[in-house]
């Protein structure tokens, strides 16, 4: 997989991205190289983490559905 590397840049104009499986070995591996490279980035995930600086994580399960 190849991240491309943006010009440094303040918060407001920085890529954003959405990592589905964020606390997986792959998904943490992804999360750590984006915000290397100053990417805004929320990671979705079963059991969410703490956020830290850049990172936002929401909680979810992407084949579950709640019947009403």
């Amino acid at each position: 997989m190849t991240v491309a590397n943006p010009a440094p840049s303040t918060a407001a104009s920085a890529p954003r991205g959405l990592v589905f499986g964020g606390s997986g070995q792959i998904g943490e591996r992804l999360l750590t190289r984006l915000l290397r490279r100053g990417w805004q980035v929320t990671a979705w995930s079963r059991p969410p983490r703490a956020a830290c600086s850049g990172r936002v994580w929401r909680q979810g399960d992407l084949v579950y559905r709640q019947r009403r």
